[in-house]
């Protein structure tokens, strides 16, 4: 009995061993159960983060009219040298919708399916691609996660690599080569994740926060996008894709099929043979008139064409012929009957057979009055010659969804200078939030007391300043620099001979410290010395935008070129300098051949003088 207690009381313990190990065993079911629902739960957040992400990119529409460039692009490895999975290429996406169904009224190709996908092209090399990566990394990442995991937002449809064959895939999402596969989307996923902080646009934040609204397609920075592609084919839209505008103002980038899909082409060819007939040219994937009239038999056949084109989103014209108010009256009515979105007028050579110069300018005004207030108009952009100067005042009258609406004012071919009565007319005409962006007052003497009406335009919206040959002088450079110290939207200000000197150019330095706007400067043919240079050097130290800096002609000598090497040290951002005929020497020429060694960003440094010596110039090539 004894044997059969001790044999009871082993298959007890034997028991509970085993149900404690099926305890521990399920339980640690449990916890990988609960660990896998955990890991399924944070992928599930993470694919809601990308999907906003890509819903941010989708639906943004705010002026994107104004980028002549698609907005959707990836990258993918080359695949012609695998020993370097480091080498991309840039493809564009063609962005097929539900729009895409509908621009014609109606959809006869139902084997042609409207989803994103990557245009038939060859792909871009990349020139500066760590730079081109610290843009768009985050961007594209977004892009290439959209193609890898599917979408449907805001009537576009994206399949996932995942729902379909490697062949499936190809032909659903390239139409062109056999690139889009898994692999291929993966590793530049992974490449674009693994980047440093440093190059690389935060790809790897998930905080979806941080890629939201507005910012989804500013942080692309699309305007500077072509400085980094290495383009054979320059007179074509990139990515052989054709610009549309849908009937609710939205810019779209399609490829020729959907292209054809929509604009029957029979009619367009039609339009555009007789575009040819009036000088003009039509460019089909931007949608793109562009045309010269040079007399009224040829601007009547120009709107006869116009008045039956099926499809013309942007009108570029330059009128160059003597005018009637019912020549005026004509384009206005033409133009009436376009549904154009984008309008590009050129007056600088423009006359009328009108008695008087009041009558004239009160004819064109009615009618410009009449063409920027059409419901169809986006963005207008006028250029009017100096005497009609008047005319800057001119604004849209429509409230709801008024057109992005500007004005440039250059000389008049032939000449025409702003007197001292007309000048001040234009001060006041400035203060009436006029629309004026450009102000060209080339070799319009206007002095250092004229100075102060550009001064006042850098009050308002203006972006490029030319005062070529008009002799402000030191205190006109002034009044400048105080406009420049507020100023948020000048990018271009040329001062090319002024006669300023050192004074000037100590203040305009003291202005570009806080000025965060102004990208090129020029100070071509002043009277600039060594003291004004060590001013700029101080700027350039703290200025973050300029990117071209002229002092061609002014004699800063070996210490302007030592204070600029020393900032040329430092500064990320200058990509240009010209420094031709600044008298400088040996000791000027190799400061800058030490800073370039430590400076990466500077592209072209113009720099030629008779005083640097053969074998200080071999050290600079």
């Amino acid at each position: 009995m004894e044997w059969l207690k001790k044999a009871a009381d082993q298959g007890h313990e034997i028991a509970l061993t085993n149900v404690g190990m099926l305890y521990y065993q399920g339980h640690g079911v449990l916890q990988d159960h609960d660990k896998a629902l955990e890991m399924q739960k944070q992928a599930l957040g993470r694919l809601v983060v990308i999907q906003e992400r890509i819903q941010a990119i989708l639906t943004q529409t705010c002026d994107l009219h104004e980028y002549p460039i698609p907005r959707l692009f990836i990258i993918l490895p080359k695949e012609t040298n695998l020993t370097n999975l480091f080498q991309f290429r840039l493809y564009f996406l063609c962005e097929c919708g539900e729009h895409a169904k509908v621009l014609n009224g109606d959809d006869t190709n139902i084997q042609l399916q409207h989803h994103i996908h990557i245009a038939k092209h060859e792909g871009y090399d990349l020139q500066r691609p760590t730079e081109f990566f610290q843009k768009y990394g985050r961007y594209m990442l977004t892009l290439l996660q959209m193609i890898k995991y599917g979408s449907t937002i805001a009537g576009y449809f994206t399949p996932s690599l995942s729902a379909v064959n490697v062949s499936g895939a190809n032909g659903m999402l390239t139409n062109s080569q056999d690139i889009i596969t898994p692999s291929a989307i993966n590793r530049s996923i992974e490449y674009l994740q693994s980047l440093p902080s440093d190059q690389q646009d935060a790809a790897k934040v998930t905080n979806k926060d941080s890629f939201a609204g507005q910012g989804a397609v500013e942080g692309a920075d699309l305007h500077h996008l072509e400085a980094f592609i290495k383009r054979k084919d320059q007179d074509q839209a990139l990515g052989n894709l054709y610009r549309t505008i849908t009937d609710e103002g939205h810019v779209k980038w399609i490829c020729i099929k959907h292209y054809r899909l929509a604009n029957k082409e029979q009619d367009q060819q039609a339009f555009v043979t007789a575009v040819g007939l009036t000088g003009g040219h039509y460019n089909p994937c931007l949608g793109r008139v562009t045309v010269s009239l040079r007399s009224r038999k040829q601007a009547a056949g120009f709107f006869k064409a116009l008045a039956k084109a099926r499809r013309v989103d942007e009108l570029v014209v330059t009128f160059d012929w003597k005018g009637t108010m019912s020549g005026l009256e004509k384009f206005g009515q033409t133009l009436e009957n376009a549904a154009i979105s984008i309008l590009r007028l050129d007056f600088q050579r423009f006359r009328t057979l009108l008695a008087s110069k009041l009558e004239s300018t009160n004819a064109l005004k009615q009618a410009l009055s009449h063409s920027i207030d059409l419901p169809s108009m986006k963005k207008i952009h006028i250029i009017l010659p100096m005497d009609l100067f008047e005319l800057s005042s001119l604004q849209p009258k429509r409230l709801s969804f008024p057109p992005k609406f500007s004005i440039e004012l250059v000389p008049r071919q032939g000449g025409f200078n702003l007197g001292e009565e007309e000048l001040q007319t234009l001060a006041e005409t400035l203060k009436t939030n006029s629309p004026l962006i450009t102000l060209d007052l080339n070799s319009n003497p206007i002095g250092s007391n004229g100075a102060v009406t550009p001064s006042e335009a850098l009050k308002f919206k203006l972006t490029t300043l030319n005062l070529y040959g008009n002799s402000i002088g030191d205190n006109g450079a002034v009044a400048l620099s105080e406009a420049l110290k507020t100023n948020s939207t000048l990018t271009t200000l040329s001062l090319y001979g002024q006669w300023i000197g050192d004074n000037g150019s100590v203040a305009l330095s003291e202005a570009l410290k806080t000025n965060s706007t102004l990208t090129t400067l020029s100070f071509y043919g002043n009277s600039i010395g060594d003291k004004g240079a060590v001013a700029l050097s101080e700027a350039l130290g703290t200025n973050s935008t300029l990117t071209t800096l002229s002092l061609y002609g002014d004699s800063i000598g070996d210490r302007g070129a030592v204070a600029l090497s020393e900032a040329l040290k430092t500064n990320s951002t200058l990509t240009t300098l010209s420094l031709t005929g600044t008298w400088i020497g040996d000791k000027g020429a190799v400061a800058l051949s030490e800073a370039l060694k430590i400076n990466l960003t500077l592209i072209t440094l113009n720099l030629y003088s008779e005083s640097i010596r053969k074998n200080e110039a071999m050290v600079l090539s």
